[in-house]
């Protein structure tokens, strides 16, 4: 039977883990995902850029948002925002044209590490002391079989009245 004070203490580690700026890394023995923010913060009426980070192990690889002849491309799903805070499309990085050994398929992949920017808008009324997001990541990594993924992600981010870069960017 657990303790009060051991309670009380789990219940503040659980909660303190889940005020991050930085993301969390889900790891496959394929690739690794993360969601990243480009700012260690937000400010009401301007655009917060996330990245999903896409780290393949050797011989693996992700796909471009048209992924040729077979693949499919990484995408998020079930936003959750506050209130007026809209997710805008993944800008995509220029992808490597990728012959489908024996045959005539071609695909478009990432066969390294890749950041896939996208835009968050907040609200210019925005008044909450924190902005929380919460995404489902799906992506499918390959080699000479295909594994597809999915993984939820979340960051809670502290309002501010100017941009603070993440340090890891600057």
């Amino acid at each position: 039977m657990l303790t009060k004070s051991y309670k009380l203490l789990l219940l503040i580690v659980l909660s303190l883990s889940s005020f991050s700026t930085f993301g969390q890394v889900h790891r496959t023995d394929q690739i690794e995902v993360e969601l990243l923010s480009e700012t260690t913060n937000v400010v009401p009426g301007e655009t917060l850029w996330l990245a999903i980070r896409l780290k393949p192990i050797e011989h693996w690889h992700t796909y471009w948002k048209f992924g040729g002849d077979s693949g499919e491309a990484t995408s998020t799903s079930e936003w959750r925002l506050p209130s007026g805070a809209s997710a805008g499309e993944i800008e995509w990085p220029i992808p490597e044209w990728t012959p489908f050994p024996g045959s005539d398929l071609v695909t478009f992949t990432y066969e390294r590490e890749v950041y896939l920017p996208l835009p968050i808008t907040i609200p210019a009324d925005y008044a909450d002391s924190s902005f929380n997001l919460a995404t489902q990541v799906d992506w499918q990594v390959c080699d000479e079989i295909c594994i597809p993924g999915a993984a939820e992600f979340s960051l809670t981010l502290p309002v501010a009245s100017q941009l603070t870069p993440d340090s890891r960017w600057v």
